[in-house]
């Protein structure tokens, strides 16, 4: 989250939030203004951020399928060269084997306080990913 200053011709260029990619919308939006130019950092505390139950950010499965939206979108996108589009496959990969290895330490925790179902359950869910990392992004 955040704030940015963008120039209006760069918004106009990037085109309107896609609300097919909501509530990774914003982060579109950025993919698409990086495709632009470059962006300038501020690297200092600028804006707080504040969670509450009703956060979006909490509905994991909303934010997958929105991720997974968004990441498709690119891959097929045209003003992308193949380089490009195999880095947003090679992504969605990077991030499936991040997901998969926070289960699996999950998992260990699990078991270490003997929880067994709930550690079955990540690795179950860790398995799956798995799969989704050999398949790839799928189109």
């Amino acid at each position: 989250p955040g704030q940015g200053i963008k120039r209006r011709w760069a918004l106009e260029k990037a085109g309107p939030f896609d609300a097919q990619t909501a509530p990774v919308d914003d982060w579109d939006m950025w993919v698409r203004l990086t495709i632009l130019g470059s962006l300038a950092w501020v690297d200092r505390v600028v804006l707080n951020y504040r969670l509450h139950g009703s956060n979006v950010s909490n509905d994991g499965g909303k934010l997958e399928q929105a991720d997974l939206a968004m990441r498709r979108k690119f891959a097929r996108w045209p003003q992308l060269d193949p380089e490009q589009r195999r880095l947003v496959h090679l992504g969605y990969r990077f991030a499936k084997r991040d997901v998969m290895q926070l289960r699996l330490r999950w998992a260990a925790q699990y078991l270490a306080q003997g929880k067994l179902v709930q550690a079955a359950k990540q690795l179950r869910h860790a398995a799956s990913d798995f799969v989704q990392i050999m398949k790839g992004l799928p189109t």
